[in-house]
């Protein structure tokens, strides 16, 4: 097998990039921390689509289950833990990739860095971390982050309860489920 490097987009600051099952395909997907716009690229030309277009600040993806037409998305965690208006939106295809998905705030979680879905078969749940409850100053690590989960619910928009299941983390900057 032969490997290629191949630049897909010139876009400052992609922090978040993988391989996502999006509308039926394994595409390439990649978000900025800072502001700036979410692409898609798809193979084998690498095609780019604009996913979102705002806020930013993105730490991580999840897929909704079952669906390759929406997906939750961290937003506002920005550089450098500028990140008490962090949270979780949804966006969800309104047309395919020929026009932004449609996004909308669901959950608010200063600091959240960390999102992954799970299942047992029967139903799902949204599982986020945060790697601190807040901050009074850029190295300030006093207050603990937490690992929460919610039940994924039919109606994606909501209301969403998170409940914690691990509190009391320091420094929480990483997390796979």
């Amino acid at each position: 097998m032969q490997f290629k490097k191949q630049t897909l987009s010139k876009a400052a600051q992609g922090y978040c990039i993988t391989s996502l099952p999006i509308l039926g395909q394994d595409r390439i997907i990649a978000a900025p921390e800072a502001k700036g716009p979410t692409m898609v690229f798809t193979a084998p030309n690498w095609e780019c689509s604009v996913l979102a277009t705002e806020p930013g600040g993105c730490m991580g993806f999840a897929m909704v289950p079952g669906r390759g037409d929406a997906m939750f998305m961290i937003t506002k965690f920005y550089p450098i833990f500028k990140s008490e208006e962090a949270g979780i939106h949804l966006y969800q295809a309104s047309d395919g990739l020929n026009t932004p998905w449609a996004g909308q705030r669901i959950i608010d979680l200063p600091f959240v860095h960390r999102i992954s879905v799970v299942g047992n078969g029967v139903d799902n749940y949204l599982v986020a971390a945060s790697v601190c409850e807040g901050k009074d100053f850029q190295d300030d690590w006093s207050k603990p982050g937490a690992v929460y989960v919610a039940k994924i619910q039919d109606d994606l928009a909501g209301p969403w309860e998170l409940v914690p299941i691990l509190e009391g983390i320091h420094q929480n900057h990483g997390m796979q489920v």
